[in-house]
């Protein structure tokens, strides 16, 4: 399993996203609710103690807190998409 290190979670934080610590597997945040954290950023050490742990995925909350941030996921790796 490949690991986020810190200081890829700290750079999604100073381009002022709110990024979590995510579950690839379960496709969620690893540390419960993502709603928190629609309204402000983690701290950098929320972020430094999140991702001190191994965690094999990162997500961005989208939307305002994030700059007004838009995402398109593609599920399936965009194999349903030409």
């Amino acid at each position: 399993m490949a690991t986020i290190p810190v200081a890829t979670a700290m750079a999604y934080l100073a381009a002022g996203l709110s990024c979590l610590p995510a579950a690839k597997a379960k496709k969620h945040p690893a540390i419960g609710s993502w709603k928190n954290w629609q309204k402000r950023l983690p701290t950098e050490v929320e972020v430094r103690a999140w991702f001190s742990n191994a965690h094999d995925a990162v997500c961005v909350v989208a939307g305002k807190v994030s700059g007004t941030l838009e995402c398109i996921d593609f599920d399936n790796k965009g194999e349903l998409f030409a």
